[in-house]
């Protein structure tokens, strides 16, 4: 039989069916009067049987269960990352159970902070829709809790469900890198990095890298000296990953032809063609490299004896080959034809000759505006003041003969920029002065004595490195001495030594001895030739050296 307890309305029920309390709507329940500390009710409204604690009514409630979770439309899950740097709101369906359809809210609790969601929809009591700002999450507060509280302030969480975790950013844009060259060592970057300080992992994921070329996993760096690889472009796929996240990023390498001619010698990425002799120098199609060239031009030949009343008198030294250095020079595509300048001949002295030795020849490099001009000839020797024993101008000027202390015969002229002068006689010496170098003035003469010294040294060249190691160029052949026995005069002169860079020496008073000519493809001035101590001594100047191209590029720029 059913027992009632209670007053007022329809309250507790005991029976065969079980036990029942009193069932009302919210509305019903705020109208009752009389209520008692302890009074239980079923809340229609709240779908919730409530108690009374004597000051409100409390709902009676299960905890909400969290099973699993989506992020953006993937797979169930019970953790995930969220790129905080993507914008926009995330969205997240939330599956579990004893989820309030009325109340529930959800959080995403961090360890320095909590988030709130941007929208919720409660689908069901298993079952809630929530988006929330991807830009909330960082790496400080992270992982992060999803708790679900119930309208009765019950809750329950989903631990270390969530991940700030912002992907690895690539440095190197994506396209085409730096062209490699067969046997040549090569070094570019694919290298991403990340914001968050996860280990990035790098791995070509597609495609594939020349042969000899690797990627390295921790840097990103492509490295390797290519080797039997076609002239062909190479297409990969970069793949940077860290623990929560994977980019990729598409590249490609050309492996390209070089370019040709002279001797070629490489070291590391430097690659130097070397001209001795005239030739091409051929840049393929799409090449571009900033370089330098160095051009020296065909030293001038010496000057020869005199002859007649001047036999005893020297010829001046050769001139050096003009030095130019240029340091930016532009290599593109192209023929570019490479002259390399011939050293001028020396003063023929035979047959009752005086003559000058001839000018040295011009090497040029076409497009390479590289261009020096050949060393100017030095005097023969003379005792006439007219102007005939004179240096040649040139790259460098050749020395001259000034026996009659006259000022008429003068050394050559330099090339400003490419060398200078020879050397200047002011005395009344039978001896030849130097040829003048591409770092200094030649050997002059100061003496009013024609008994007193030999020929003057040529001046100095300039050292140069773009050969890969130092190398002096464009010395100024030296002057030829007097033979100081005609008309029963005293001993014979020394001539003297040419200028460092290839000059040639000075013949040797009586017998021209030790003369020298210039060095080849060093643009050194040939040795003047020495005064006879007989008039039928005729001596020759000697010729000056050949010059040189120089090309070389880093392919690593």
């Amino acid at each position: 039989m059913p027992i009632f307890v209670g007053a007022g309305t329809s309250s507790f029920m005991k029976g065969g069916d079980g036990v029942g309390v009193s069932t009302m709507t919210t509305t019903q329940r705020n109208a009752l009067s009389g209520v008692k500390k302890g009074q239980f009710i079923f809340n229609e409204s709240l779908n919730l049987a409530q108690y009374y604690d004597g000051t409100a009514w409390k709902p009676i409630d299960s905890p909400p269960v969290l099973t699993n979770f989506t992020l953006d439309g993937g797979s169930s899950t019970t953790s995930a990352n969220i790129d905080s740097s993507a914008g926009g709101n995330a969205t997240l369906v939330i599956t579990g159970q004893f989820f309030d359809t009325t109340g529930a809210i959800v959080t995403f609790v961090g360890s320095g902070e909590t988030l709130s969601t941007a929208s919720i929809v409660r689908n069901s009591a298993t079952q809630l829709t929530v988006t929330v700002a991807r830009s909330g999450f960082d790496n400080a507060n992270e992982p992060y809790s999803i708790r679900v509280t119930n309208g009765s302030g019950l809750s329950s969480s989903l631990v270390d469900a969530i991940n700030q975790d912002r992907p690895p950013v690539f440095s190197v844009a994506a396209g085409a890198l730096a062209n490699a060259y067969n046997n040549v060592p090569y070094n570019a970057s694919a290298a991403a990095t990340d914001a968050d300080g996860d280990t990035v992992t790098h791995s070509i994921s597609s495609g594939s890298l020349p042969s000899g070329l690797n990627i390295n996993s921790t840097n990103g760096a492509i490295t390797g000296t290519p080797s039997g690889n076609s002239e062909s472009t190479f297409s990969f796929t970069v793949q940077a990953a860290t623990s929560g996240s994977t980019v990729t990023r598409n590249y490609t390498i050309t492996v390209a032809p070089l370019p040709t001619g002279g001797n070629v010698t490489t070291a590391g990425t430097i690659r130097t063609h070397t001209f001795i002799s005239s030739g091409n120098f051929i840049v393929p199609s799409g090449f571009s490299k900033t370089g330098e060239v160095l051009s020296v031009a065909g030293g001038g030949g010496g000057g020869s004896n005199g002859n007649g009343p001047s036999w005893c008198d020297g010829g001046g030294g050769g001139g050096a080959g003009g030095l130019v250095h240029s340091t930016s020079v532009s290599i593109t595509a192209g023929t570019k034809s490479i002259v390399i300048g011939a050293g001028g001949g020396g003063g023929n002295g035979s047959s009752g000759g005086q003559n000058r030795g001839t000018n040295g020849s011009n090497s040029t490099t076409s497009s390479l505006v590289a261009n020096s001009i050949g060393g100017g000839g030095g005097g023969y020797g003379s005792r006439a003041a007219d102007g005939l024993s004179s240096g040649n101008a040139g790259g460098s000027g050749g020395g001259c003969n000034n026996y009659n202390n006259s000022g008429s015969n003068q050394p050559g002229a330099g090339t400003s920029g490419q060398g200078n002068r020879g050397g200047i006689s002011t005395g009344n010496s039978q001896s030849g002065t130097g040829g003048g170098g591409a770092g200094a003035v030649g050997g002059g003469i100061a003496t009013s004595s024609s008994n007193s010294v030999g020929g003057a040294p040529g001046g100095d060249g300039v050292a140069k490195s773009t050969s890969g190691s130092s190398v002096t160029y464009g010395g100024g052949g030296g002057g030829g001495s007097a033979a100081q026995v005609c008309n029963g005069q005293g001993n014979s002169y020394s001539g003297n030594l040419g200028g460092n860079g290839g000059g040639g020496r000075g013949g040797s008073g009586s017998s021209n001895s030790n003369i020298s000519a210039g060095t080849v493809n060093r643009g050194g001035g040939g040795g003047g030739a020495a005064g006879s101590n007989n008039q039928n001594g005729n001596f020759s100047g000697q010729s000056g050296g050949s010059g040189i191209v120089i090309i070389k590029y880093d392919l690593s720029s």
